[in-house]
């Protein structure tokens, strides 16, 4: 009895700092907030060389990327092909050695709040439901902010095999053709034989 009581107060206890680390974003403010809503697909990311402190009482130098997004469906905002969004990435340990010093840098690391350590870069290629705001210099940034990216920029799955132009871009799909060509191939000359 005692051991059932004392996990349901660990778990009282561990509840509210899930949903802190965890919040549920609210899509419909989200919706409302963006000035871009959208399906859009990764082209490409690179690394600008831009570092920025986006907290004041953060030590930690964050690393810019541009990333470029090809619109696939839009829902809100202006029509266009392809945007340019602007996000940050967490530095590794190197480059907070770097910044702050060897002893320094590891301590801001381990002293960073899930939101910041938990900051992605998007996969190339990959498909993500966008909700952007648009900045006086032309590009988007993550309405929830760049801590909260990934509440902006939510990952679809996507099967392998869509590409704009229909065809299958996966090695199973080209492995399986092959396959099937061979089998075409050969069965004649197996029923040939028994002739």
């Amino acid at each position: 009895m005692r051991t059932l009581i004392h996990l349901s107060i660990l778990l009282l206890i561990a509840a509210p700092s899930y949903a802190w680390m965890n919040l549920i974003p609210n899509y419909k403010k989200q919706f409302n907030d963006s000035d871009f809503v959208g399906v859009v697909r990764v082209t490409r990311v690179i690394e600008t060389g831009v570092t920025n402190k986006l907290r004041a009482n953060s030590l930690l130098h964050f690393r810019e990327l541009e990333v470029s997004l090809e619109v696939v469906s839009q829902m809100k905002g202006e029509s266009a092909q392809a945007i340019k969004c602007r996000l940050y990435r967490f530095p590794t340990t190197e480059e907070s050695s770097a910044d702050l010093g060897a002893r320094e840098g590891p301590m801001a690391d381990l002293m960073a709040t899930p939101w910041q350590s938990g900051m992605f870069v998007p996969r190339q290629l990959g498909h993500y439901m966008g909700y952007l705001k648009r900045s006086q210099a032309g590009y988007y940034y993550p309405v929830g902010g760049f801590e909260r990216a990934i509440y902006g920029l939510v990952e679809l799955k996507v099967p392998r095999t869509t590409r704009p132009d229909g065809s299958d871009d996966s090695e199973d799909a080209v492995t399986k053709t092959r396959l099937n060509r061979t089998e075409t191939n050969s069965t004649p000359a197996a029923v040939g034989s028994r002739r």
